[in-house]
C-alpha cells in the first residue's frame, strides 16, 4: 500500500516538474477554491447554482491543464486565452451577485498574483488596470454602485502583491546561472604530497518556461 501511494506521488511531481504544468495546476487550485469558498457566503437573494458552476469550473481548469501538458509550445497562447475567460468570468459572476457589494471580487486578488508570477510584474500591473475597471463596471450595471475609492482601493490590494511576486518572478529569471564546482583529491601512489585536481564545475541547464 505504501508503495502505490508512493508510485502515485512520483507520478503527480513528475507530472508538475514543468513550470507550465506546475502554473496550470496552482491556479486552477487557487481559482477553483477560492469559487467555492465565497460560493457559499452568497446572500439568499443572489443564490446561484453554486455546485454546477464550480464542477464545469473544474473541468474548463482540468482541460486547461490537458491542453498546456500536450502541447507545451502553445502555452503562452493557452494561458493568454484562460486569462481573459477567467476576467470574463469574474465580471459576469459580480454583475449577477451583488455588483460593488459582490464577494466575488476577491477573486481578482489570486488571478492577478498568479499570472504576474508567471507574465511579469508589468501585465500584473495591467491586469490591475483591468481588474478595477471590471469592478466599477459591473457595479454600474449592477446596482449598488462602487464608489471610486472602493474601485481604487481593490486596485491597490490587487496590484500590490501583485507586482512584487511579478517583481520576484522576473528577477529569478534574470539571475545568472550558479555553477555547481566539485573539487577531487589524488593521492599519488609513491608517498608524495597530496595534489589537488582542477576545479570541475558544471553549469545546470535552466528549464525551458
Amino acid at each position: 500500500m505504501a508503495i502505490r501511494a508512493r508510485r502515485t506521488w512520483a507520478a503527480v511531481v513528475r507530472l508538475l516538474e514543468r513550470d507550465e504544468r506546475l502554473f496550470a495546476f496552482l491556479l486552477a487550485v487557487v481559482m477553483v477554491g477560492g469559487f467555492s469558498s465565497l460560493g457559499l457566503a452568497l446572500r439568499p437573494r443572489h443564490r446561484i447554482d453554486l455546485p454546477s458552476l464550480v464542477f464545469w469550473f473544474a473541468m474548463y481548469k482540468a482541460g486547461i491543464l490537458a491542453l498546456v501538458s500536450l502541447n507545451p509550445r502553445s502555452t503562452r497562447v493557452v494561458f493568454s486565452g484562460a486569462l481573459a475567460v477567467d476576467l470574463l468570468l469574474i465580471f459576469a459572476l459580480l454583475y449577477l451577485t451583488g455588483g460593488g457589494d459582490s464577494l466575488f471580487v476577491n477573486l481578482f486578488y489570486p488571478l492577478v498574483a498568479v499570472n504576474a508570477y508567471y507574465f511579469g510584474r508589468w501585465v500584473g500591473l495591467l491586469l490591475t488596470l483591468m481588474a478595477g475597471l471590471l469592478y466599477w463596471a459591473a457595479a454600474f450595471l449592477a446596482q449598488p454602485e462602487a464608489s471610486w475609492t472602493a474601485v481604487v482601493m481593490v486596485m491597490a490590494f490587487v496590484g500590490l502583491p501583485g507586482f512584487a511576486v511579478g517583481h520576484v518572478a522576473d528577477r529569478e529569471r534574470r539571475a545568472p546561472l550558479r555553477p555547481s564546482c566539485s573539487s577531487r583529491s589524488e593521492w599519488p601512489p609513491s608517498g608524495g604530497s597530496r595534489s589537488r585536481s582542477p576545479t570541475r564545475c558544471a553549469i545546470p541547464s535552466r528549464p525551458s518556461s
